[in-house]
């Protein structure tokens, strides 16, 4: 059967892992026509060995069209090194947290022989023969070949932050992870004014610890310290929720921490904080113009129990209201509760008739406790 001339398809279809499966058939079928299912067999005498398109930028080649088709020489050897190199991006991926750097006061080996070239019978050579779509298609412009795409997969899976998705077994959303962290879409660089703003917020948090510790010896709390940077987390989506203009976010967590986002994500007054451990009357420090209103229950609780209210109006008048429930000692007892005031907040009841649902209006955030999770 005369072969196709299109080289593009079916091929364009297939990427990653995928088209590594197409390669390691296409070496099969080489060796042996008849030893591969006979759909498959058929779809090799038509088109002929795998190929990819890539994008082509016209600085580079000014006669270039949209696309150039890149199309793998029909040598068994190297097939084998695209099918060595696909699986070695995809074992960064699955094991790459097993080394990543997410401890600061261990210094983890950062040798795994699963992430290794050796391993796979490759080179550095070898990698930079291979375009980047075939290993990360979703890499940021400055990935040029197959070893920059490696680099690249080990600096997004093995640095400071560690990804495990491999119990994602949903392609769609499998695949939407792979593309949001490849892309480097989560990893803005700041401006020296928001490192700054960041190096304070992250001080005020030490800051509000260290002083409950020196100055109230021995009283019963549960301290963030660990968790520091969950409060400018809280604060980036909070910041994007009322830029994006929704109603409410409702928070839910355990105890751990709750005085530090307390006192720093909804804004209830130190005083107040610092009045609850003296025993003393705090209900005078709430703040006179409402903006923040808190929580006591039916008949009064800890100070690490308590809930605390907050509204926030944006540039354009917009008001969102932040609602961090009060939880007793029960700690997963208010996640339900928590997903059913966001439901109830996502309901349109302005108009006559079924409210309508609007999913945009109001999210949930759940905080479990590191150390509870453990136990679990």
């Amino acid at each position: 059967m005369a072969k196709q001339t299109n080289y593009a398809q079916p091929w364009s279809q297939f990427y990653g892992p995928n088209l590594g499966y197409v390669i390691e058939m296409y070496e099969q079928y080489l060796d042996d026509p008849n030893s591969i299912d006979p759909e498959l067999k058929q779809l090799f005498e038509q088109w002929g060995a795998p190929v990819l398109e890539e994008p082509v930028s016209p600085a580079d080649d000014e006669t270039a069209k949209t696309h150039q088709t890149f199309r793998l020489p029909e040598t068994p050897t190297i097939f084998s090194k695209l099918v060595a190199a696909v699986k070695l991006a995809d074992s960064i991926r699955h094991y790459g947290h097993l080394v990543a750097d997410t401890n600061p006061l261990v210094k983890k080996e950062k040798k795994l022989r699963r992430l290794e070239l050796d391993e796979y019978d490759l080179t550095e050579e070898d990698l930079k023969r291979i375009p980047v779509a075939f290993l990360c298609p979703h890499a940021p412009a400055h990935v040029k070949n197959g070893w920059d795409a490696i680099l690249h997969l080990r600096k997004i899976y093995t640095d400071k932050i560690a990804f495990e998705f491999s119990q994602v077994h949903n392609l769609e959303e499998r695949n939407w992870l792979i593309q949001q962290i490849e892309s480097g879409a989560y990893y803005p660089s700041l401006a020296n004014k928001e490192r700054v703003a960041l190096l304070r917020r992250l001080t005020e948090v030490e800051g509000f610890e260290k002083f409950i510790h020196r100055t109230y010896v021995g009283q019963k709390r549960f301290s963030i310290e660990g968790l520091d940077s969950m409060v400018p987390l809280l604060d980036e989506l909070v910041r994007q929720a009322i830029e994006h203009e929704i109603d409410a976010v409702n928070i839910g967590m355990a105890h751990r921490g709750r005085l530090n986002v307390l006192a720093h994500v909804l804004g209830k007054p130190y005083e107040m904080i610092f009045a609850e451990f003296q025993h003393a009357e705090s209900k005078n420090f709430i703040p006179s113009e409402g903006s923040v209103a808190i929580t006591y229950g039916w008949t009064g609780d800890v100070k690490y129990h308590l809930g605390a209210a907050r509204r926030l109006r944006n540039q354009s008048a917009h008001t969102m209201r932040i609602t961090l429930a009060n939880n007793p000692s029960h700690l997963e007892v208010v996640n339900p509760v928590v997903l059913g005031y966001t439901r109830a907040a996502q309901e349109d009841r302005t108009k006559p008739g079924v409210p309508v649902q609007n999913t945009d209006a109001s999210f949930a955030i759940l905080i479990f406790s590191a150390k509870f999770c453990r136990r679990r």
